[in-house]
């Protein structure tokens, strides 16, 4: 499914950049208003329409695949974790009864 949008930049006056100037580009389904944004000191330079491609899958199969690694990567440590402490507790437990 193609998808419209606007992708503007501005030449931007701030005190956070060396030179005293940066450049920024946004993008929107709707056109910039530009006059909105000089009031802010942003100078308008150029608008372009864009059209792009938006996938057809979903999200949400990616999202949960990456969390079901995770936890499996977490069930794992747990698992060695609590083998590590078994083995000591077993470990104590055999200093008791040979004493």
């Amino acid at each position: 499914m193609e998808k419209t949008i606007f992708v503007a930049t501005f030449l931007i006056a701030d005190e956070y950049t060396e030179h005293g100037f940066r450049i920024k580009y946004c993008a929107d389904d709707t056109p910039f208003d530009s006059d909105y944004m000089e009031d802010y000191g942003w100078i308008f330079i150029v608008q372009q329409e864009v059209g792009i491609e938006e996938p057809d899958y979903d999200v949400r199969e990616l999202l949960l695949k990456g969390l079901k690694a995770e936890e499996r990567k977490l069930v794992a440590e747990y698992a060695k974790s609590k083998a590590s402490i078994e083995d000591r507790i077993s470990k104590l437990m055999a200093l008791e009864v040979l004493s």
